[in-house]
């Protein structure tokens, strides 16, 4: 797949760029870099049998990873519990926002499902870690193109065509937006590594660009002023708006090129 490249600045005027079909040997891929924080998304689909009451759903599974190279502050080894925590937050967005139709990576009930193994990895770490991953995850989804399967009745074993062209569809786009708390009065959108350290706390808010709320996730133990919150949502809001704009215009560039090709 080609590499599209879009940007956009935020709040703080950071750059944000998105570059879809960065892994040409995964299903869908993406380099996100927000600031000078960069990740990078890649998806590979497996096949996989429903289990349990879900036999008519498929499977995401998102894993993300601190690269050693991202910072000096990361050593070689197992997850950190950064990582982790990060890796909770993705999977937790997914079951909770329901932005993918996981019934949709079903197959045939019961015997057959796509399960998507969504692999993360941090290049470079300078804050904003979270909204990035979230950026990264949902550009390699709207990238992806599945082959279509079927299950072979003779051998009960999935078939696929040689036609990548299954597109998956993604529903209100949840997009991460962090902000530091200074002194409990001050909020400071997309804070770096160094201005995370100095707040007393900080919170995400994960929106829809038409203003759903799908979560607020606070950390540090300086109060959070309700009176301010509007504002904040505005922000975050006016995050998703651009984010999913931003992806739009990558996916339909993409499509166009790809279109061109194949005619």
């Amino acid at each position: 797949m080609d590499k599209i490249v879009g940007t956009y600045c935020s709040t703080r005027k950071l750059k944000v760029l998105i570059c879809e079909g960065s892994i040409t040997t995964a299903d869908g891929s993406a380099l996100v870099k927000v600031g000078n924080t960069t990740v990078i998304c890649g998806i590979k689909g497996e096949f996989a049998v429903p289990g349990g009451d879900k036999s008519n759903e498929g499977y995401i599974v998102p894993n993300f990873e601190l690269s050693p190279v991202s910072s000096p502050h990361v050593r070689p080894g197992p997850p950190s519990e950064e990582a982790q925590v990060i890796s909770h937050f993705l999977s937790d967005l997914i079951k909770k926002s329901s932005f993918v139709n996981v019934e949709d990576l079903c197959i045939e009930a019961g015997k057959l499902a796509w399960a998507l193994y969504c692999d993360l990895v941090c290049l470079d770490s300078d804050g904003s870690l979270t909204d990035a991953s979230v950026i990264a995850l949902l550009s390699a989804l709207s990238s992806m193109r599945l082959p279509r399967a079927q299950v072979n009745e003779d051998t009960g074993l999935g078939e696929v065509t040689d036609t990548r062209d299954v597109k998956l569809q993604l529903n209100d786009f949840p997009v991460a937006t962090t902000f530091g708390l200074f002194d409990g009065v001050y909020g400071l959108a997309d804070p770096s590594n160094e201005e995370e350290s100095l707040c007393g706390a900080s919170f995400i808010l994960t929106t829809s660009d038409n203003g759903l709320l799908f979560g607020c996730n606070k950390s540090g133990g300086a109060a959070l002023p309700s009176q301010d919150l509007p504002s904040y949502m505005t922000i975050a809001v006016n995050r998703a708006k651009a984010v999913k704009s931003l992806i739009d215009t990558v996916c339909r560039d993409s499509d166009s090129i790809n279109s061109i090709r194949s005619s």
